[in-house]
C-alpha cells in the first residue's frame, strides 16, 4: 500500500489507473479489491494501479489495506488519506494522480461484475475516448428506478443526449479526457453529468456499453432522495449549466475572431476570403 499526496505529478504510462470509491461501512472491501487486480492484471499484465479513497478516513479502510499489503506485497494499491468535501472532490483528486493513461472508476459496493471490464476496453480498442457503461436492469427499488429515469430524461433534455445512464459508476476514459474538460463540479449529484457534458462538448468519442447490475451492499443507497436533497441537486445542475454554456460562449467567441482576423498583419479580412478559417471544431460523436 502506498500513500500519496495528492498533488504529487506521476508520470503517465500505458496502463489502467482503477479508482475505487469505498463507501462507508463497506463490508468485504478486501475481496472487492482482489477481483478487481484479478481481472486487472488479465487485462493489462501488471500495468495497473488500485487507488481507493474515501470521503473521510476510517480505520476499517486504512486496516484492511494494512492487511492487504501483509498478503500481497507486490500489489498496487494507493490510498488517499484525508477528509473530502464530498465523493465529487475525492474523485477529482485521485483522477489528477492517476499513473496510467487509462482511468477506470466504480463503486467497492458490489453493484457491479467488475469482469465486464473487458467490454469497456473493447470499447477504448475500438476508437472511444470514453466508455461508459450503463443498467438495462436496475435492481433498485421502484423509487430508486424512477429518480433515476427522471435524472437521465431531465439531463438529456437540458445539455442534448448525453448518456442513457449518467450517475452508473462503471466508467474506462482516456485521462487527456480529464486533462481537457476542465471539471469545476462542487456537487457530488452532477459530477459525472458535467464530466460527460464537457466531454460531449469538446467532442470526444463517447462509446456506452451495457452492463450488469447488482443490489448494493451500502445501506445507505436504499434510502430515497429527500425533497432537499432533490432540491440541492437540481440548484447544482443549474450551475453547471451555466459554467458549461459560459465556456462554451467563450470558446465559440474565440473561433470567430480567428475566423474574422488575418493572421498576416493582424488585419481583419474583407471579401469573400473572410468567411474561411483556419480551424475546425470537432463534432462529437454519440454511440451507442
Amino acid at each position: 500500500m502506498a500513500l500519496v499526496d495528492p498533488g504529487e505529478q506521476l508520470d503517465i504510462q500505458p496502463g489502467i489507473s482503477a479508482v475505487v470509491f469505498a463507501p462507508p461501512g463497506q463490508a468485504e472491501l478486501d475481496a472487492a479489491i482482489l477481483d478487481l487486480a484479478a481481472v486487472l492484471d488479465g487485462l493489462v499484465v501488471g500495468n495497473f494501479e488500485i487507488v481507493l479513497v474515501e470521503v473521510a478516513s476510517s480505520r476499517r479502510v486504512t486496516d484492511t489495506l494494512a492487511e492487504l499489503r501483509v498478503r500481497f506485497p507486490h500489489l498496487p494499491l494507493r490510498l488517499f488519506e484525508g477528509h473530502f468535501a464530498d465523493q465529487a472532490s475525492a474523485l477529482s483528486t485521485a483522477f489528477g494522480s492517476a499513473a496510467y493513461d487509462l482511468i477506470f472508476v466504480t463503486s467497492a459496493d458490489g453493484q457491479y461484475d467488475v469482469r465486464e471490464l473487458n467490454h469497456l476496453l473493447e470499447a477504448i480498442e475500438h476508437g472511444a475516448d470514453l466508455a461508459i457503461g450503463y443498467r438495462p436492469k436496475r435492481v433498485d427499488s421502484i423509487s430508486q428506478r424512477l429518480d433515476g429515469w427522471g435524472w437521465n430524461v431531465l439531463i438529456n433534455l437540458m445539455f442534448g443526449p448525453t448518456a442513457r445512464d449518467v450517475n452508473c459508476a462503471f466508467k474506462l476514459f482516456r485521462q487527456n479526457v480529464w486533462q481537457r474538460v476542465g471539471m469545476r463540479s462542487r456537487g457530488t449529484t452532477t459530477f459525472y453529468t458535467e464530466l460527460l457534458v464537457r466531454a460531449r462538448r469538446l467532442g470526444f468519442h463517447v462509446i456506452e456499453v451495457p452492463v450488469k447490475h447488482h443490489r448494493s451492499t451500502d445501506d445507505a443507497r436504499s434510502h430515497v432522495a429527500s425533497p432537499a436533497t432533490i432540491w440541492r441537486a437540481l440548484a447544482d445542475l443549474n450551475r453547471v449549466r451555466n459554467r458549461v454554456d459560459g465556456d462554451y460562449s467563450t470558446r465559440r467567441s474565440l473561433l470567430r475572431r480567428r475566423c474574422s482576423t488575418s493572421h498576416l498583419g493582424g488585419r481583419p479580412r474583407r471579401g469573400p476570403s473572410s468567411s474561411h478559417s483556419s480551424g475546425s471544431v470537432r463534432r462529437s460523436t454519440i454511440s451507442t
